[in-house]
């Protein structure tokens, strides 16, 4: 009697790591999680660049950093 071999169909077959369904569903739950992280990173709270100045030391002194600067920068506005 000839052996019977379950496997001999499977033999040429490549194995599928799952159904495409899966598959898709973990590619999108990674998007999600990629876009989630991405979102968190862009709107966390970031400290300001300015100085706080008070208004008493801008009326007197509306300066900022050392008087020997390599350039000056004049800003106006006539806001009225």
């Amino acid at each position: 009697m000839a052996k019977h071999n379950s496997n001999r169909h499977a033999r040429g077959k490549r194995h599928q790591a799952g159904p495409t369904g899966q598959r898709w569903l973990w590619v999108a739950a990674a998007v999600l999680g990629l876009v989630v992280v991405a979102a968190a990173v862009n709107y966390r709270p970031r400290a300001s660049g300015a100085p706080q100045l008070s208004a008493a030391r801008l009326a007197s002194d509306p300066t900022l950093g050392p008087a020997s600067a390599p350039i000056t920068l004049v800003e106006y506005g006539n806001f009225g």
